[in-house]
């Protein structure tokens, strides 16, 4: 820690309290299973890491609720780490507490540090993603600080500028940190109330509000865009904040891909704070320096990876809807857009084109004459984009890419045999079997698996020698099922015996803290 960071905690010692006791662990509200209407004291009183006052069920003091530094087990001219110990093994929110963490910081270009919390007896399911982090990290020329509690203290940390004349955090930990197995909460003092980012949420403004407080899920699933507090299609948790005073900017990556959630809100004192919630995985933060808009960009991307560069004729004008139904109808828009002077540089279709909803397949009645029509269109210098939904029916015999799917043994299985429905057909196997948009059940592609890749490629290069399509719009790869825990999907088929795909009733499934995903949006099963 810096000589500086050590007058400030000794100036809150002598106040009695450390850096994140100062009074804020009143607005750092306890989370229920059930949402916030449920509050009352005898709900609060559930929960012994939570306490009630003033009309709120609140957080208890870090000193009571948190963790303390018990070593120093490691530094180096890259980092440093800490062994962390739980104050008081009793205090839980949802039980099983990790005992023991170790808190490591890791020094990797000057404007890049990762802060990782994991506990110290056992490995944690951490994001199967590669980022591209240096063999050879900055040493020296830092633009941060990473100060911490001293070996004794109540554990707390923050991040600081390099420089900073006004000693202001970035991020600064305020409350108890929580690690359970299946619960992790972290709250921290934010720079200012410029906040942008966490994207795939529905926000009424680009910049988050802080009063009054606000939660907003995150968890990757089929939800068009709507109103309310939900989250959409996608999984971000990414988020900038910025000085009003200076214009610098920092940016934050929580590398976790369980099901979250993320709160603002004004502390006790009126500082903008951030509570950062996860079911699962472990606390890794990347921090980026900027200082500018356009440096953190760069930053990120750098670590993440860059965007693919598009095709010049990507970028132009696009035409797309569901429902054009035929090869007649799409040279009759055509025509239409011609004679109205309407450019038009590419040609979209939706799922609507194919045999029964299968991918890989085009509808031979009314799309009979479709490699016709992709020649009249490249003919006009129109490219055609087709789009595909990753699921595939489990129809085999009839069905030749499902079949060779099969064979080759891509798709998703169920993670124990005691989950396999009672009722599922032998012939699927123990693949995870659903329904979407074909009139058949589906299995869906594991691409994690990169035999599933390398089949995925194959069957595009086969259906490209069908169709000479210039582009794949890959749609419903969130992964989406309809109907799942109900009685049976929206569009099941007429006649049929109610039947969804039901997810079993077990510690992943059956989380203690299922998180605001269960309450908002079009959850009717209000099951994660």
């Amino acid at each position: 820690m810096r000589p500086q960071a050590v007058s400030l905690l000794l100036l809150g010692l002598l106040a009695g309290v450390g850096p994140a006791e100062a009074g804020s662990e009143g607005a750092i509200e306890c989370p229920f299973p059930e949402g916030q209407s449920v509050a009352n004291e005898g709900e609060c009183a559930k929960y012994s890491a939570c306490e009630w006052t003033g009309g709120q069920c609140h957080m208890r003091a870090n000193s009571e609720a948190g963790y303390r530094v018990v070593s120093r087990l490691e530094d180096s001219r890259f980092g440093f780490k800490l062994h962390l110990q739980k104050i008081d093994p009793y205090s839980t929110l949802f039980d099983n507490d990790a005992q023991s963490l170790v808190f490591e910081v890791n020094y990797y270009e000057d404007y890049h540090v990762q802060v990782k919390i994991s506990p110290s007896d056992g490995e944690r399911y951490e994001v199967p993603v590669p980022l591209n982090l240096p063999e050879n990290p900055a040493s020296t020329g830092q633009k941060y600080f990473v100060n911490t509690s001293e070996v004794g203290e109540t554990f707390w940390f923050s991040v600081e500028r390099a420089g900073s004349s006004d000693g202001k955090s970035l991020f600064s930990t305020e409350g108890p940190l929580t690690f359970e197995d299946q619960f992790i909460q972290v709250t921290a003092a934010l720079t200012s109330s410029y906040l942008y980012g966490f994207g795939e949420n529905t926000h009424t403004k680009f910049r988050h509000r802080f009063s009054p407080r606000q939660t907003f899920p995150i968890f990757a699933r089929d939800q068009p865009v709507g109103e309310g507090d939900m989250n959409e299609y996608g999984h971000h948790p990414y988020y900038v904040n910025i000085d009003p005073e200076t214009g610098e900017a920092y940016s934050v990556l929580f590398f976790n891909s369980n099901a979250m959630e993320y709160s603002t809100f004004l502390l006790a004192d009126g500082r903008p704070a951030l509570t950062l919630r996860s079911i699962g995985g472990v606390v890794d933060l990347h921090f980026f320096l900027g200082p500018s808009l356009e440096d953190l960009n760069k930053q990120y991307t750098n670590m993440i990876g860059k965007p693919a560069f598009p095709p010049y004729w990507s970028l132009g004008f696009h035409l797309s809807r569901y429902g054009y139904g035929s090869t007649e109808n799409i040279r009759v828009v055509r025509e239409r857009m011609k004679a109205m002077g309407i450019p038009q540089d590419v040609q979209t279709c939706d799922i609507d084109y194919m045999n029964r909803y299968r991918d890989f397949t085009y509808d031979l009645d009314a799309w009979g004459d479709f490699p016709d029509l992709v020649q009249e269109l490249h003919n006009d210098d129109i490219k055609l984009t087709l789009i595909l939904d990753p699921a595939l029916v489990t129809d085999w015999p009839n069905y030749p890419p499902g079949q060779r799917g099969k064979d080759r043994d891509v798709y998703i299985k169920w993670a124990s045999p005691e989950y396999i429905p009672g009722d599922q057909d032998t012939s699927f196997a123990d693949y995870m079997v659903g329904y979407v948009w074909p009139d058949t059940k589906t299995v869906f592609p594991d691409f994690l698996n990169p035999e599933t890749q390398a089949w995925w490629g194959d069957e595009l290069k086969l259906f490209h020698e069908t169709l000479s399509f210039d582009a794949i719009w890959i749609d419903m790869n969130e992964p989406a099922n309809f109907g799942t825990n109900l009685d049976k999907p929206w569009n099941w088929p007429a006649g049929e015996p109610d039947w969804s795909l039901k997810c079993p009733f077990n510690r992943l499934d059956s989380p203690p803290y299922p998180t605001k995903m269960i309450r908002v949006g079009d959850n009717k099963s209000q099951r994660i």
